[in-house]
């Protein structure tokens, strides 16, 4: 049979492509104080599966400047290799009127809001998936542009 070896099965396949994956995902990260390091990935892993974004093409997470020894985010940033940036207080409530306010937020760490801003600040403004809740963790998402 002159067809027999021109099948290729999905092994083979996979073995011969090449993935492009760019870096160029920024997750912004709201979160209660001492949040379980394992529900922060899972909740961010979620986010990814249903957006359809490879967790390799995040290139940084940022929170805010009081979160900046939060075990939950630095075990996220050390589980993904990526850096761990903090955006101030000061540079958040320059934009968080922006998007839906939050009194608790406000009364807990002094703006309105952390993810969105978070993540719209880091990709400049490009803020590509509003905020999403899942048991007091609150994960954007930006693209930054080359």
């Amino acid at each position: 049979d002159k067809y027999k070896d021109s099948c290729i099965n999905q092994k083979q396949l996979e073995e011969k492509i090449i993935k492009v994956i760019p870096k160029d995902i920024v997750i912004g990260i709201g979160c209660r104080r001492n949040t379980d390091s394992d529900l922060l990935k899972e909740s961010l892993d979620d986010l990814l599966k249903r957006y359809n974004i490879h967790i390799k093409s995040i290139k940084e997470i940022g929170s805010i400047d009081v979160k900046h020894d939060e075990k939950a985010i630095l075990d996220l940033a050390e589980n993904l290799s990526v850096p761990f940036k903090t955006v101030s207080t000061n540079e958040i409530s320059k934009v968080d009127y922006l998007f839906e306010k939050s009194e608790f937020v406000k009364k807990n760490v002094g703006v309105y809001c952390v993810s969105e801003p978070v993540a719209y600040i880091l990709s400049k403004g490009n803020l590509i998936i509003e905020k999403h809740k899942y048991k007091g963790i609150t994960i954007s998402v930006g693209r930054v542009s080359k």
